[in-house]
């Protein structure tokens, strides 16, 4: 069975919603076989989802069957080297990733990064210039090759006219705790987690589904596999 690995820093709110919601996602094609695993690199073991990302995942039984199981645990060399893809909250994750195991880079990407990769790389399946993904290792390599026909997504940085520090600017690509500020401010992290995934789970049912699909239907019309034959 191929493994995404979702990694944040304590596996307690970003990483465990982004599992669910992926989880819950996945039920086409070739990735209802896939695994979903959420690991912290900072992880404190059996700690369980904090409260705001509990309510966010609602209370069907499912998602109280998940809450109810869920306990942390820090990353190791294994989750990593065990995954097909791994998914990170920030982009200094996705960098310490690739530190614990080197060589991984082209299976490691920043949650906001494979959305954005994940589309384009749909664009391309809809324009018959690239293949579906057969299955989750081929989806990876897909994301990847997609990396070098887009410009780097860089941090915006300002400085102010007469200081030459650094003004704070929002990483495009990450997505941060928000623990040590407002609780509405980790509601918004938690939020945005929940709604990239829920737009990478979609995008992944598409691209899972569109090789069974794209012999059937009109290559031209960009929703072509959600219509079928």
């Amino acid at each position: 069975m191929s493994t995404v690995l979702v990694v944040d820093g304590a596996d307690v709110c970003r990483a465990p919603i982004t599992e669910f919601t992926l989880r819950s996602g996945f039920d086409q094609a070739w990735l209802a076989d896939v695994d979903v695993i959420s690991r912290g690199l900072e992880a404190e073991p059996d700690r369980t989802m904090c409260d705001v990302a509990a309510d966010r995942i609602g209370f069907t039984s499912s998602s109280i069957g998940f809450y109810g199981a869920h306990r942390s645990e820090k990353l190791t060399r294994e989750d990593v080297a065990g995954a097909s893809l791994v998914l990170t909250a920030e982009r200094d994750q996705r960098s310490a990733v690739i530190r614990l195991v080197p060589g991984t880079q082209a299976r490691v990407f920043t949650w906001k990064e494979a959305r954005v990769l994940a589309t384009i790389l749909t664009e391309r399946v809809v324009n018959r210039t690239a293949d579906a993904p057969a299955d989750l290792d081929d989806l990876a390599r897909l994301m990847h090759a997609s990396r070098g026909s887009i410009p780097v997504i860089e941090p915006p940085v300002r400085t102010a006219a007469f200081h030459w520090r650094k003004q704070p600017a929002t990483d495009p690509l990450s997505i941060p705790e928000g623990h040590d500020e407002t609780r509405a401010t980790h509601k918004t992290a938690v939020d945005e987690s929940r709604s990239t995934a829920t737009a990478l789970a979609g995008l992944f049912v598409d691209l899972a589904n569109a090789e069974r699909h794209e012999r059937r239907t009109d290559p031209a019309r960009v929703d072509w596999w959600r219509r079928g034959a």
